[in-house]
Parts: structure tokens; sequence; C-alpha cells
């Protein structure tokens, strides 16, 4: 049953929103050993689904108490807290959330009491650490603090008296005057040369041509018999 599944606190992050999901599982690996065990296993699913019947919660109210065992496991929730939190999530009253939260600290963070102070020491001082070096920084200016400077005024970086003066250039000579070039006059095309066999100068000259006539062969007159 997919409930039963959600009510393992590892599972339980089913329920919450996949972006949040790799944060909290990087936490979860970091823990000891001991403490995942607790997180994984199946046994402590049934022991939340026990609990449910024993406080007569909603079924369907199991997989936020095995979110709450994995937040306080992973230090993103306190011991100190967990009645308020039980008391809102489950609409249990202040009594009954007092009473479940220490049978959920002593039967199963109990046994693995020691391993997890170590784990939530060591994330303390982690923490703290990053908090200091934030806190060394130089603080940011405020809106109402850069508003309050006048504008600086804009400064002149080069000192134009310090310059050295450039020095004249040298003038260059005037370019010589161009001449105009005389202009040629077009050239007349040549004749094409005399050809006397050429068909279009024997067309053109008529009998007036220098190329000799084909000799006819003699006339033989016909003779009837």
């Amino acid at each position: 049953m997919y409930l039963d599944f959600q009510t393992i606190p590892v599972s339980s992050l089913t329920t919450i929103k996949p972006a949040d999901r790799a944060y909290y599982l990087t936490q979860l690996f970091s823990l000891e050993k001991k403490v995942q065990n607790v997180l994984f296993s199946e046994d402590t699913g049934a022991y939340v689904r026990g609990l449910s019947k024993s406080y007569n919660i909603d079924i369907n109210l199991s997989p936020k108490i095995a979110l709450t065992v994995l937040f306080i496991a992973i230090g993103e929730k306190t011991f100190a807290q967990l009645p308020a939190i039980l008391s809102t999530e489950l609409q249990l009253p202040n009594d009954k959330a007092q009473k479940m939260a220490a049978e959920i600290e002593k039967d199963l963070f109990g046994p693995v009491r020691g391993e997890l102070d170590e784990f939530l020491r060591t994330q303390k001082k982690s923490k703290g650490s990053i908090v200091g070096r934030i806190g060394s920084a130089s603080p940011t200016p405020t809106v109402q603090q850069t508003q309050s400077k006048p504008p600086a005024s804009p400064q002149n970086i080069l000192n134009l008296k310090e310059l050295p003066q450039k020095k004249p250039q040298a003038s260059l000579p005037p370019r010589p005057a161009q001449k105009d070039l005389p202009i040629r006059k077009p050239r007349t095309p040549l004749p094409p040369p005399h050809n006397p066999t050429s068909p279009r100068l024997r067309g053109a000259q008529g009998e007036k041509g220098t190329v000799p006539k084909r000799p006819q062969p003699p006339h033989k007159p016909i003779i009837f018999t």
C-alpha cells in the first residue's frame, strides 16, 4: 500500500515539492549509519502507523509524523519544537502532543541518541562558522545611507597644465600643378586589304573584275538522220 510506504521517514519526502527533496536527501546521507537505519527502516513505518492508531489520528496524516521524524534527525527541527509541530499538523490537544513527542524521542531516537547528538553538534559548529564569516564582512550600505551622501563631483584626472606642449609640425611642400594632357584625335580605321578573288568584289565590280572568265565548251550542231 502506497500510504504504508510514505510512513517510512525517508519515503515521506515524496509528500513535499521535488525541488526541496535534494537538500533533505543530502543531509540524510551525512548522518551516522545507525541514524540512517532508523529513517530507512520499515519497522519505523510500522511504528508510525501504530502511533496514529493509538492516538486516533487519521491514517492519511501518518506521513506527516514520518516527515517530522526525519526533520528532527537532520537537525531541521528540534526536540523542543516537536510537541508544537505535532499539535499543529495533527490537530492534537497540547497534552496528547506532549505525550506523543516523548514517545517518539524515547522509542525512535533513544537507541541512537549519542550518534544523533554528535551529528547535531557538528552541524551547529559548521553553521556558526559560516555565520561568523558572513558577519565579519563589511556591511552592505543601505539605500538610505547611499541617498544621504551627496553625489561626488566629477574630477578631472588629467592636469592639462602639466601636459607637454605639442611641437608644430613642419609644413609640407605644395603639390605641383597638374598639366593638361594634349587631346589626341581619333584614328581613322584602315581599309580592308584588296582581295580581287573575293566574291563581294566580283559582284561589286561586275565585268571590270580582273578574274578571267571560265571557258565554255564548243557547241556541237545536232544532226537529224
